[in-house]
C-alpha cells in the first residue's frame, strides 16, 4: 500500500475503535502495523496492553510499542517508558523508562515531561532532585496537564524544589481541580478548610470534597463523614445534576414513565415491539418538551437513533436495554437497562468515564432506585466492555441471587 492508502486505512480503523468496534479495528491495525505504520503499531500495542479484541499480552504490547517508539511517535514512547517503569512485558528498568520519557519530552509531550518530573521527585532512574522535578512539572503544567499541575501544587505546599508558598499551591491545585482531578480537588478543599493560601471557606471546601468523593476518592469521603459528625452540612444542594438531553432522557423521562406505569409497562410494552417503539417515541417527545425549558440543552435527536431491545434467554430473566446515542460528555448515560420482572422495579445505567492517570476510558455501572418522587443512586464499579457486556452484568446483578 502507498502512503495515502495506509493513511486512509488507519483512519478507518481509528473510527472503528472509537465506536467501540475493536474486533473490526484490530486486524486492520495489525495489517498496517506489519506494513510499518507507526500509529497502527502503537494502537496494536495498546490493544495488547489492555486485552482489547486480542488476548492480553504485555510482552507483545511492548514489542509493538517499541516499534512505534523507534519511529519517534511520542505517545508510544511514553507508553513504552511506562512498561519499563512498571516491568510490564519487559524487565523493570527505571533508566530505560527515563530514557523513553525523555525522548517524548523532547518533542514537547506533556505526559512525558510530567513523568520525568515524577522520576526526579521519586529518584527513579536518576538521583532524587526536587528542583529538577519542579522544572519538568512546570513544563507539562503550562501545557495544561492536570497531573503536573497537581504535582506542582504539592511541591509548593510542601516546599520541595521551591520555596513553600500556599497561595501558589492553591493556584496550581485549582488549575487541576477545574479539570476534574480528584486529588487536586481534595487537597484544594483542605486548603480552603484550613485557610491555607486562601481565605477560609468551609462551604467551598465541602463542595470540593464532594466533587472528589464523587470520583471515588476515599480520603474525601472520610473527611466529609467527619465534617458531618461535627454538624456541618455536607449533602449536595437540591439542584438538577445536568441539563444535557441524555441526562433528561436517562435520569428523568425513562424512569418516570416506567415507574409510574408499571402495570402497563410490564404487561404491554415489553411483549409488543410496536408498543415499545411508541413508548420510546413518547419518551423522546417528552424529553424534547422538557429540553425547551433549558436554553443550554443539546438538541433533541430523532427517535430512530434510539435502540431498544430485550436481552436474555427468557422473559423472566431478561432486561430491556436502551442505547442513548451521541454521548459527548463524560458520565452521560450511554446505556440503560430495565429488568423484565415487575418485582424488580429498578433501572441500571452505564456511564462513560476515564482514568485521569492513564487517560484510558472505561465504563461505570450504576443503579437508580425509586424513592418517592426521587431516585437514589449507587455505583457498582467499572466494567470492561472488552471482557463483559453491560446487559449480562445487569442480568447477573438482578437475577443472579434468586
Amino acid at each position: 500500500m502507498n502512503q495515502e492508502e495506509l493513511s486512509k486505512k488507519y483512519k478507518e480503523a481509528v473510527a472503528l475503535s472509537n465506536a467501540n468496534r475493536e474486533t473490526e479495528a484490530a486486524p486492520i491495525f495489525e495489517a498496517l502495523a506489519k506494513e510499518g505504520h507507526a500509529g497502527a503499531q502503537y494502537q496494536l500495542g495498546v490493544f495488547y496492553r489492555l486485552g482489547a479484541a486480542v488476548e492480553q499480552n504485555n510482552a507483545i504490547a511492548a514489542e509493538w510499542l517499541a516499534k512505534a517508539a523507534d519511529q519517534g511517535l511520542a505517545e508510544a514512547q511514553t507508553s513504552l517508558a511506562f512498561c519499563y517503569q512498571h516491568g510490564l512485558g519487559v524487565t523493570q528498568n527505571y533508566a530505560k523508562a527515563l530514557e523513553w520519557y525523555s525522548k517524548a519530552a523532547e518533542q514537547g509531550n506533556a505526559n512525558g515531561q510530567k513523568e520525568i518530573g515524577n522520576c526526579y521527585h521519586k529518584g527513579e532512574g536518576v538521583d532524587q532532585d526536587y528542583v529538577k522535578a519542579v522544572e519538568w512539572y512546570r513544563k507539562a503544567a503550562d501545557q495544561g496537564n492536570s497531573w503536573a499541575q497537581y504535582s506542582l501544587g504539592i511541591c509548593y505546599y510542601d516546599g520541595k524544589g521551591v520555596e513553600q508558598d500556599y497561595e501558589k499551591a492553591v493556584e496550581w491545585y485549582g488549575k487541576a481541580a477545574e479539570q476534574g482531578h480528584d486529588r487536586a480537588q481534595y487537597y484544594l478543599g483542605g486548603c480552603y478548610l484550613n485557610g491555607e493560601g486562601a481565605e477560609r471557606d468551609v462551604n467551598k471546601a465541602v463542595e470540593l470534597f464532594r466533587k472528589s468523593a464523587d470520583q471515588g476518592n476515599s480520603n474525601a469521603r472520610e473527611i466529609l463523614d467527619e465534617l458531618k459528625k461535627m454538624g456541618i452540612e455536607t449533602a449536595a444542594p437540591a439542584e438538577q445534576y445536568k441539563t444535557t438531553f441524555n441526562y433528561l432522557v436517562s435520569h428523568q423521562v425513562l424512569p418516570h414513565m416506567m415507574f409510574s406505569n408499571l402495570e402497563f409497562f410490564y404487561e404491554t410494552i415489553i411483549t409488543n415491539p410496536e408498543n415499545m417503539q411508541i413508548f420510546m417515541q413518547n419518551c423522546t417527545q417528552t424529553a424534547a418538551d422538557m429540553a425547551e425549558k433549558y436554553p443550554e440543552i443539546e438538541p433533541a435527536f430523532p427517535v430512530e437513533q434510539f435502540t431498544i431491545k430485550l436481552v436474555g434467554d427468557a422473559i423472566e430473566t431478561s432486561v430491556i436495554v436502551v442505547e442513548i446515542p451521541n454521548c459527548k460528555k463524560d458520565c452521560d448515560c450511554i446505556l440503560i437497562a430495565f429488568p423484565c420482572l415487575r418485582e424488580y422495579a429498578r433501572y441500571f445505567t452505564c456511564e462513560l468515564s476515564s482514568n485521569p492517570l492513564t487517560n484510558e476510558s472505561f465504563f461505570i455501572v450504576g443503579e437508580w432506585k425509586p424513592n418517592g418522587e426521587n431516585y437514589e443512586h449507587s455505583n457498582y464499579g467499572a466494567i470492561d466492555f472488552h471482557k463483559e457486556s453491560f446487559p449480562a452484568k445487569v442480568i447477573e446483578m438482578i437475577y443472579g441471587t434468586r
